[in-house]
């Protein structure tokens, strides 16, 4: 917990102070176990401490549809994904996570106090609401690419982009690729064989390289 981003700036006293002034609860999930359920209320925002979870939109039919992938420092909550009317929202644990809750309200209405911590942890919330607010942005352009090779190009680009020439990880299986591509799984496979053929790709399991 000591190394997220939500206490950039901080020392163990201001940590403390933290818990008390914003009501704040932390609370461990095994994988695959439910974290929330959206309302149609602002009542959190949470922020992933350690390990991984995605947030699922499901529609009256049960038809469930990924809508992001959450990782160490992310934020979610009612306030990034607003329900539509028909729409149900649930963030669930990809694998074993550490997650913390913090009461929009407490965000929104300072204490009587103006304390400085209280300024901070509003500031890192802010950052990390941009970060985001980016990662969303890519999702969206890569969303918007015409056919499954520029969208999965546009991703292994971005995924790839610290290690060019070298091998990497994407941290998904080729099913929840596909998911966060929006494409069927089957033209995905077909599409990276077609890649692997002439020379653009290199691929096994979850590693890829760009060649």
């Amino acid at each position: 917990m000591s190394q997220s981003k939500i206490f950039n700036g901080m020392d163990e006293l201001d940590k403390q102070r933290i818990f008390e002034c914003f009501s704040v609860t932390t609370r461990r999930f095994l994988a695959g176990e439910q974290i929330l359920t959206y309302s149609d209320k602002l009542n959190n925002v949470c922020v992933v401490l350690s390990g991984s979870a995605r947030v699922y939109a499901i529609d009256a039919e049960g038809n469930c549809s990924l809508i992001e992938y959450l990782r160490k420092n992310d934020v979610f909550g009612e306030v990034f994904h607003f329900p539509f009317q028909g729409l149900e929202y649930i963030a669930e644990a990809d694998e074993n996570c550490e997650i913390m809750f913090i009461g929009y309200d407490h965000i929104v209405h300072p204490c009587s106090k103006a304390c400085l911590h209280h300024s901070r942890i509003i500031n890192n919330l802010f950052a990390l609401t941009a970060e985001k607010m980016q990662t969303l942005e890519l999702r969206i352009n890569i969303l918007a690419q015409k056919n499954v090779r520029r969208k999965l190009l546009a991703y292994l680009e971005y995924a790839g982009h610290s290690v060019k020439g070298e091998k990497f990880s994407i941290g998904m299986t080729i099913t929840e690729l596909a998911a966060y591509l929006n494409v069927d799984r089957s033209s995905l496979m077909r599409e990276m064989k077609r890649m692997k053929d002439e020379g653009i790709i290199w691929s096994e399991g979850r590693w890829f390289k760009l060649l």
